[in-house]
């Protein structure tokens, strides 16, 4: 597997950014939550709020892509932030069972951390709409659904060209 092409200096370097970057505080992330809350009023567009969370987002869970995928019974449509990809640039909806976060549209996850999603299985099924992740480099990702009423109506998805970013903790 991955782990077996690993060196102990990709090891140590993974640690060492792991730790220069640290966990924040409650507090802090709730005045980050009012902030994404204020900088989404008024605004009309879904691009636009997307933007705006995107941007308040950064302190918080830094990235270099975000995406807003919305579910539509068995299609999905994704609104982009930062990079963007064939996943927000095709206005056209997408069979969730392509999507490369089908497990979690799905409710077969609770959420996915991918530590380097070029190269990990769960997302290079045959199908798979998944092209954008390579495209782009987007290594490490992180997935969480969007519920409401009990049913998930979408994910909420950041990405960072750097390997092993994200880490469980960040999800709370």
């Amino acid at each position: 597997g991955p782990m077996a092409t690993m060196r102990y200096s990709d090891t140590a370097e993974e640690v060492r950014r792991t730790a220069r970057r640290p966990a924040m505080r409650h507090e802090a992330v709730f005045r980050h939550l009012l902030r994404i809350s204020r900088a989404m009023a008024g605004r009309l567009d879904f691009q636009s709020a997307i933007q705006a969370v995107s941007h308040e987002m950064q302190e918080v869970l830094p990235h270099d892509h975000l995406d807003v995928c919305i579910v539509h019974r068995d299609m999905h449509v994704a609104y982009e932030a930062g990079l963007h990809t064939d996943w927000g640039l095709t206005p056209a909806m997408h069979p969730v069972v392509g999507s490369p976060i089908r497990d979690l549209l799905m409710g077969v996850e609770p959420f996915l951390i991918s530590d380097d999603a070029v190269n990990d299985p769960r997302f290079g099924f045959d199908g798979a709409f998944n092209h954008p992740i390579h495209d782009q480099n987007l290594r490490s990702r992180l997935h969480v659904p969007l519920i409401v009423h009990g049913d998930i109506i979408g994910a909420l998805s950041c990405s960072k060209h750097d390997k092993g970013f994200y880490r469980r903790t960040d999800i709370p």
